[in-house]
C-alpha cells in the first residue's frame, strides 16, 4: 500500500496485471483459478499488501516494534538464566552471549549491503525474522546442552538472523521522513521515537512483567518451555508485518512522483487539447478519430514525460556522479571521517557497558535473593523513562547535541552501575531487599532509549541515500563489537570479581570517559569562542601545526612557481589573494 500520486500509480499498475492475469479467452475475468493466477502475478509482496490496502506503512512499523519486542522480552533476558539452568559456567555464558555480537559485528554490515545490493529487503527481513524464531525455539527445545554444542549452534543461527533490527530501523526512519515530507499524520505518532516507544511498551508494560510472573509461578516444567513457546509464536506475527516495509529511497521516490504526475496530467486532458499538444509533432490519419486520438494521447505523455526528464536533470546530474560509486565506497565515505569514527568509537563503549548490564545483570539478582518476578517487574521499570525519551526524542535532540548526549549517558552509566556494586549493601540495609533495585532502572530511559535514539539518528544524518541499510549496518556492527566485548570479558571479571567487582569496574571507566568527554566540550566550545568571523559549525577543529605548515608551503611553492614561470602580477581568484595576504 502507498500513499499519494506514486500510490495511486502502482495500485493502477497493479490492478492491470491482475486483469491480465485473470482475463479468459473471451476477455471476462474468469472464476476462482484466475483469481488465484491474478495474485500470482502481482507477486508475493504485493499481494499480501493488497489485503491491507488501507493501512498506512507507518502502522506496520508499530506493529514490528510492539510483537518482536514481546518476543525478545520472554526469552533474551532470562537466557542466561536457562544457560546457567543447562550446567554453563558464567565464564561459558559470557562467551555464548558474546557470539551474537562478535558474528553481528561482521554480519550485520555485510546483510544491510547484500540488502542495498539486490533491493531484496523485504525478503531479507522477512526470512531473517522466520529463522530466528524458528532458531530459537530449537534451542531450547532440541538442542543438546552442551557448551560446545550450544556455542556452535547459537554461532550459525546468530550469522543467519543478524541485522533485523537494523533493517527495521533503517526503514522506520525513512518512511517517518517520508509521511513528514507529504503531510501524513497516521495515529499513533509519526516521529521515529513514537514508533519506537511502542517496543518500550511491549517489553517493559507487558511481556516482561508477564513472562517474569509466569516463571514464578508455573511449575518447573511449564515454566521451562514457555519462553521457548511465547518466542516462535510473536516472531512469528513480526514476519508478517515485515511484508508493509517501505525501503525505497525518498530521492527516487520524489522524481517517480514528478513524472507520474506529469503522466496523470496527460492522461487527464481531453482529445482537443492531445490534438493541440503534439499537433506540431505528429502526422495523424484524419479518416480514423479514435486511432488519431489515441496517438496523441500517446505522444502528449511522451513530452510531458520529457518535460519532468527535463525539470530533474539537474538533479539526476548530481545523483548519477553519487550512484556511479559502490555502496561499499560510499559507506567507507561516510562512516570513515574522524567525527564519524569517533562516534562510533563511543558508541561502542556504550554498547559494552549495555551488554555488562543485560548478560550479567539477573545472575547478580538471582545470586542476591531476588525472584523472577522482581525481576521482571524490574524489566518493567526500564520501560517507564523510556517511553517518555522516545516520545519527547525531538525536543531533547532540540536542546542537547550529540556530544552532550555521549555525556550524559556515559556519567547516567556510571550511576546505574555503582548503584548495582552497592547493592549486597542496600539489600541488608533497607527492608525492600532485592527491590531496591527500581529506581536504578529508571536510568535506563537515557542510558538505552536516548542511546538508541542519538545512534540511528546520527547514522541516518551521515548515510548516503542508496546506502542507509548499509550505514545502519556499520551501527550496528559498532553496537556488535561493544557487546562483544562486555560479555567476554565481563564473564571473567564476574568469575573472579563477582558481580559488585564487575559493575563496580565497569562504572568507573564510564564515569572516567564522561569527563574527558566533557573536557572536550569545553575545548571545542573556548576554540570556537576565540576564532571570531569564522563560519563556525560542529565540523570545526583546531589546525594543529604539522597542518598549518603543510599549507603555508603549499601556498609559498604555488607562488613562487606561478612568479617563475612569468605569470606576473595577473587577475586571481578570492583563494589565491587569502594565500598571497598570508606569505
Amino acid at each position: 500500500p502507498r500513499w499519494g500520486v506514486r500510490g495511486r500509480s502502482r495500485r493502477r499498475d497493479r490492478s492491470q496485471r491482475a486483469r491480465a492475469a485473470g482475463e479468459g479467452r473471451d476477455g471476462a475475468i474468469s472464476s476462482q483459478s484466475s483469481r488465484v493466477a491474478a495474485f500470482r502475478a502481482m507477486g508475493f509482496v504485493d499481494a499480501a499488501r493488497a489485503f491491507g490496502g488501507l493501512v498506512h506503512p507507518l502502522h506496520y512499523a508499530k506493529a514490528w516494534y510492539f510483537v518482536s519486542f514481546a518476543a525478545y522480552a520472554c526469552l533474551t533476558p532470562y537466557l542466561p538464566l536457562f544457560y546457567e539452568r543447562w550446567g554453563l559456567t558464567s565464564t561459558e555464558i559470557g562467551y555464548v552471549n558474546a557470539l551474537r555480537p562478535l558474528v553481528g559485528f561482521v554480519a550485520t554490515p555485510a546483510w544491510g549491503y547484500v540488502a542495498d545490493v539486490t533491493g531484496k529487503h523485504n525478503a531479507i527481513f522477512f526470512w531473517k525474522t522466520v529463522c530466528q524464531g524458528a532458531g530459537y525455539a530449537a534451542l531450547g527445545w532440541f538442542v543438546p546442552k552442551k557448551f560446545a554444542v550450544i556455542f556452535a549452534y547459537v554461532f550459525v543461527l546468530e550469522g543467519t538472523c543478524a541485522a533485523t533490527m537494523t533493517l527495521a530501523d533503517a526503514a522506520t526512519g525513512t518512511m517517518c521522513k517520508r509521511a513528514a515530507a507529504r503531510g501524513e499524520t497516521p495515529a499513533f505518532g509519526t516521529t521515529y521515537g513514537e514508533i519506537r516507544l511502542w517496543g518500550a511498551i511491549s517489553w517493559g508494560f507487558v511481556f516482561g512483567p508477564l513472562m517474569g510472573a509466569l516463571l514464578t509461578y508455573l511449575p518447573a516444567d511449564a515454566a521451562t518451555k514457555a519462553p521457548f513457546v511465547a518466542y516462535p509464536f510473536f516472531l512469528a506475527m513480526s514476519a508478517v508485518t515485515t511484508l508493509g516495509f517501505d525501503f525505497s529511497p525518498i530521492a527516487e521516490e520524489k522524481d517517480r512522483e514528478i513524472l507520474d504526475e506529469d503522466v496523470l496530467s496527460s492522461e487527464n486532458l481531453s482529445d482537443g487539447e492531445s490534438f493541440a499538444v503534439s499537433a506540431s509533432t505528429a502526422t495523424i490519419d484524419v479518416s480514423d478519430e479514435h486511432g488519431s486520438t489515441e496517438v496523441c494521447r500517446r505522444r502528449s505523455v511522451d513530452e510531458n514525460v520529457e518535460r519532468g526528464h527535463s525539470r530533474t536533470s539537474l538533479k539526476k546530474k548530481d545523483q548519477d556522479k553519487e550512484a556511479s560509486r559502490s555502496v561499499a565506497s560510499q559507506t567507507w565515505r561516510a562512516v570513515s571521517r574522524p567525527k564519524s569514527a569517533a562516534t562510533f568509537l563511543a558508541f561502542l563503549v556504550m554498547s559494552a557497558s549495555m551488554a555488562v548490564t543485560d548478560t550479567y545483570l539477573f545472575l547478580w539478582m538471582e545470586q542476591l535473593g531476588a525472584s523472577r518476578l522482581c525481576m521482571g517487574v524490574a524489566l518493567g521499570f526500564t520501560c517507564l523513562s523510556e517511553v517518555v525519551v522516545f516520545k519527547k526524542e525531538a525536543a531533547i535532540k532540540n536542546a542537547i547535541s550529540t556530544e552532550q548526549s555521549i555525556a550524559l549517558i556515559l556519567f547516567c552509566y556510571a550511576a546505574r552501575q555503582w548503584f548495582y556494586a552497592a547493592m549486597p549493601f542496600l539489600t541488608r540495609a533497607t527492608p525492600l531487599g532485592a527491590w531496591i533495585i527500581l529506581p536504578a532502572q529508571l536510568l535506563h530511559g537515557i542510558t538505552f532509549g536516548l542511546f538508541w535514539s542519538v545512534g540511528t539518528a546520527f547514522a541516518r544524518a551521515i548515510a548516503p541515500e542508496n546506502a542507509l541499510s548499509a550505514v545502519m549496518g556499520v551501527f550496528g556492527g559498532a553496537n556488535a563489537g561493544g557487546s562483544f566485548l562486555g560479555s567476554a570479558l565481563g564473564g571473567v571479571v564476574y568469575r573472579k570479581r563477582g558481580g559488585d567487582g564487575l559493575f563496580a569496574g565497569i562504572g568507573s571507566m564510564n564515569f572516567v570517559l564522561g569527563c574527558l568527554a566533557c573536557v572536550a566540550l569545553v575545548r571545542k566550545k573556548t576554540y570556537t569562542e576565540k576564532t571570531p568571523g569564522e563560519v563556525r559549525n560542529e565540523t570545526q577543529t583546531p589546525r594543529n601545526f604539522f597542518a598549518t605548515f603543510r599549507q603555508s608551503f603549499r601556498a609559498k611553492k604555488t607562488f613562487f612557481l606561478a612568479n617563475r614561470r612569468g605569470a606576473g602580477w595577473r587577475p586571481v581568484a578570492a583563494d589565491e589573494v587569502e594565500m598571497r595576504g598570508e606569505i
